[in-house]
């Protein structure tokens, strides 16, 4: 229990501290955790929405509409917008002014729905935009490849408990979901679908999202929103923690490697010559 309450603290300081995984820390070869699922235009999809924007964005009283499309366009990404009874006043009628600099083009897209109260979602092989109350009734499975923690010593089995604490507290089942059989989920890269052998979950029709810890990973059933705030989350759990291994490494000594210096031999003062000088 200890334990899980040390790594929840250490999740939520961490969660306040670093706002997300930056383009220089990109250079360090982060994994991504979700297992590719969809159809293939959705997987690029995703793909185009983690990458970093190429240059600095400034946009200078611009409809939210005129720079959505300007993003877009520059991103070759297949966009549509969920009609609902505000659009014309949030999208074509609200101005906004951002100066944008690192970031993913996935991070300018949570800039624009934070000023028009929308959420987005990869569906159908698009790029949906929706009401947030739309986008946070539509749940997906999607399972987290958790291998790569095993190599930077962080216990996954206390993933479950310290994600359920850190990312959208309050929107989980409250009891323990009956664990289905996820003993044959397969991690296996060179079969097309890595899940083609997961069940369907009893719970694919609650409004509560549940996470069942499986061999080697973690399957969730959550609202897109979530399910993208986990893996960022699961991102940053993994880059400190193998900062933490690398400098336990660089700080700990090798037992092997150990020695002490052999003592320094001084010579003892001849005293019978400091006599003999004296008597003369």
């Amino acid at each position: 229990m200890k334990t899980l309450e040390r790594l929840t603290a250490v999740s939520l300081i961490l969660l306040f501290t670093v706002s997300k995984v930056s383009a220089q820390d990109a250079i360090e070869d982060i994994p991504t955790f979700r297992v590719p699922s969809g159809t293939e235009t959705e997987q690029k999809v995703r793909a185009k929405l983690a990458k970093v924007a190429p240059y600095p964005l400034i946009f200078e009283d611009n409809t939210i509409q005129e720079a959505m499309q300007y993003i877009v366009d520059a991103s070759d990404i297949p966009v549509y917008f969920e009609p609902f009874s505000d659009f014309d006043s949030v999208f074509r009628q609200n101005r906004i002014t951002i100066q944008m600099g690192e970031g993913t083009i996935e991070d300018v897209f949570n800039i624009f729905c934070k000023h028009s109260s929308t959420e987005f979602l990869v569906e159908d092989s698009l790029l949906k935009f929706v009401p947030k109350e739309v986008a946070s009734s539509r749940f997906e499975t999607v399972v987290y490849d958790l291998r790569e923690f095993r190599k930077v010593e962080y216990p996954t089995e206390e993933l479950p408990a310290v994600l359920q604490k850190t990312v959208a507290p309050g929107t989980w089942a409250v009891q323990e979901p009956a664990k289905p059989n996820y003993d044959n989920v397969s991690f296996d890269s060179s079969k097309k679908t890595p899940t083609s052998d997961l069940p369907k979950s009893d719970n694919r029709h609650s409004k509560n999202g549940t996470i069942v810890l499986v061999p080697h990973g973690l399957v969730v059933y959550q609202s897109q929103p979530v399910q993208r705030e986990i893996e960022h989350t699961l991102q940053k759990l993994w880059f400190l923690a193998k900062r933490s291994a690398t400098a336990k490494k660089m700080f700990v000594p090798d037992p092997d490697k150990m020695f002490l210096p052999e003592p320094a031999i001084l010579p003892l003062p001849n005293l019978s010559e400091d006599v003999t000088d004296q008597e003369s």
